[in-house]
């Protein structure tokens, strides 16, 4: 199959356990708005690491200065400062502050400042209403702070509509590449959805193996995402996938950030080094050395749709219009069973066959119409597909719906047959008949 790999930010971090003399000394340099997307001093043709794909630079930041154009620094949004939930019980304040974000000797520094026995300032940064975009591979190489000091190191996405709620991310996600939580040889990368409320919220998190946590040594943290895929890299090997619901399909900014370290019941966790490791006016930084974003100029990606309960997958029986859409046997590799995933408004999506370059679409919304091939032409909301993630806990196996825009149905197939239509059925029909899932 064919693959796309859509757009590659490389981001660059290094961590120093420095004297609080030496940090309280370091000169700061200039603020600039230098409006140019990439920055004149990368020296780079290509990403970093064995990343596949043929790719042009797009936008960078070597950090010789803070450039407004590009980042702005976090501050307090409210006095009470951010959630507590997870860390350490002696913490009653934490926050981002902008004295704790800053730029010298080519390198953004990110600080934590145990400010008093229950409080802790923190630096970062983001790019929101600056620069955003969608799909690409995002690398960032890094040096994290010791996380047994109680804060730790984040490298991260944030959709502007994160909090709608849909049963879906494509309209906005919170995309963490990790979060350098663990004293030891684990991370874990996260993807939330539908908000931040207790109940309603929707969180896939995925441990991965790593280094040592403690070793403070450069290492280089990635993102690839493509439409309906999210891969996440540590020094250029594959180690986790998201796919579907969990996928955004809208623009997202970047997010550089040292904050307090959480699940402090986990005895791997750094959390409660707080307390521990840490004396009240003790500094701890992070530095960014440079961010680089990617375009890639390669084909799309074009993938199986396989059903739960059959485990058979889309085919179109003919590349003419109104061709019947049923599953297949999956010994049937041909590109009549293969679609690109072609993201249009508010999170939606169209099928596309690959041999044919068509759309999906049902005869009528009715329950049991069938799905046939269409022109795209046919580019109104009959044709639009979302990803819906399960209501239990089944889809970490990474099974969705797949509901229309037009009637709000699902996706079923009438039978286990080879040749089975594929046929629209209410959102109450939410067993594994309904339940679908992308294969590369």
């Amino acid at each position: 199959m064919r693959k796309l790999v859509y757009t590659l930010m490389t981001l660059t971090l290094l961590s120093c356990q420095e004297s609080e003399n030496d940090i309280d000394s370091i000169t700061r340099e200039p603020i600039i708005s230098s409006g140019a997307a990439i920055d004149p001093s990368t020296n780079a043709s290509s990403p970093e690491g064995n990343i596949p794909g043929n790719w042009s630079l797009y936008w960078s930041d070597e950090f010789n200065s803070f450039d407004q154009t590009k980042w702005e620094k976090n501050t307090p949004v409210k006095a009470k400062g951010r959630g507590l939930t997870g860390r350490d019980p002696n913490l009653k304040w934490w926050d981002w502050t902008d004295d704790n974000a800053w730029v010298n000797n080519g390198k953004l520094w990110l600080r934590s400042h145990k400010t008093a026995s229950d409080s802790l300032a923190c630096g970062a940064v983001f790019s929101k209403n600056k620069f955003d975009t969608k799909f690409g591979y995002f690398e960032a190489k890094i040096k994290i702070q010791n996380p047994k000091y109680g804060s730790h190191t984040a490298f991260w996405l944030q959709g502007y509509n994160q909090g709608s709620i849909d049963k879906s991310g494509a309209d906005g996600a919170e995309i963490d590449i990790f979060e350098s939580v663990y004293k030891t040889n684990f991370t874990k990368s996260v993807v939330h959805i539908d908000g931040y409320q207790s109940g309603i919220k929707r969180t896939r998190t995925i441990k991965y193996d790593t280094h040592d946590m403690q070793d403070v040594q450069w290492h280089t943290y990635g993102l690839l995402w493509e439409p309906g895929l999210l891969k996440i890299y540590l020094d250029g090997v594959l180690k986790t996938t998201y796919r579907g619901a969990f996928v955004p399909l809208v623009e997202e900014y970047l997010w550089l950030s040292v904050g307090a370290a959480f699940d402090y019941q986990n005895s791997n966790s750094g959390a409660t080094g707080f307390t521990t490791e840490r004396a009240v006016g003790s500094k701890q930084t992070s530095q960014v050395a440079w961010v680089r974003v990617w375009k890639s100029n390669d084909s799309p990606s074009y993938y199986h749709i396989k059903n739960r309960q059959t485990n058979k997958w889309f085919k179109t029986y003919g590349i003419d219009d109104n061709a019947e859409i049923k599953q297949c046997a999956t010994n049937q590799n041909g590109d009549w069973t293969t679609w690109a995933i072609a993201p249009t408004t508010d999170g939606y999506f169209y099928f596309v066959n690959e041999n044919s370059g068509k759309y999906i679409r049902p005869i009528n919304s009715s329950n049991n119409s069938t799905l046939q091939l269409r022109p795209t032409s046919n580019s109104g909301a009959w044709t639009q597909w979302k990803f819906v993630y399960l209501a239990d806990e089944d889809d970490k196996d990474d099974f969705y719906y797949l509901q229309n825009r037009e009637t709000g149905k699902y996706i079923r197939p009438t039978s286990t047959a080879n040749t089975a239509p594929l046929t629209l059925q209410p959102s109450s029909s939410n067993d594994h008949w309904t339940q679908w899932q992308t294969i590369e």
